[in-house]
């Protein structure tokens, strides 16, 4: 039996015009999933599933937080995830997803809501995600500062650097790409 089968919503047997429905999210959960950005987290997520004249509005709030790597030090760190979202379904011929409705084949009649939790869950995670400042790991940071020029000046003072960029002596293959640039 798979671990994912609490996440199927029966569509056409719905009891009433409203139904709660409450779900831990935890690692085994994330794990199941095998979602690529999320491995680890501890969430709740409460669905209050409202049968309209042909369809379903699923209000989805999802609390909790997520282990993700710091893109700074590549560190596990903790995320917190606060979220509300509507979602609208109906039943049809064939599956689809237009954006503003998710249709599902009526011979299904049952809505696995497993994916759509992780995806609503993985919209929260920012583009840059990093830790607080002075939490990354010392060891990578002090790594990365030896590695690259714009860690290693905080100031953000690039005149040495290009004082030090003078000295040195052009390629000459520069010089020669230069001539097709002038040519052209």
């Amino acid at each position: 039996m798979s671990t994912l089968n609490s996440y199927r919503i029966d569509l056409k047997n719905m009891k009433s015009e409203k139904q709660d429905f409450w779900f831990h999210l935890d690692d085994v959960f994330f794990q199941t999933v095998d979602g690529p950005e999320i491995k680890s987290g501890d969430l709740k997520a409460h669905l209050l599933v409202r049968k309209t004249s042909g369809a379903f509005e699923f209000h989805i709030d999802v609390e909790g937080s997520i282990q993700i790597q710091c893109d700074r030090c590549l560190d596990m760190m903790n995320l917190p995830v606060q979220t509300e979202t509507l979602i609208k379904v109906r039943l049809g011929e064939e599956y689809d997803d237009d954006g503003e409705w998710i249709t599902i084949p009526e011979e299904d009649d049952v809505f696995d809501v497993s994916w759509l939790l992780y995806e609503i869950i993985a919209l929260e995670i920012p583009l840059q995600h990093v830790h607080e400042p002075g939490a990354c790991n010392e060891s990578m940071i002090s790594a990365l500062e030896t590695h690259c020029a714009t860690l290693g000046d905080p100031e953000g003072d690039d005149s040495q650097a290009e004082e030090n960029d003078a000295d040195r002596p052009i390629d000459p293959r520069w010089n020669e790409l230069r001539k097709i640039l002038d040519n052209n």
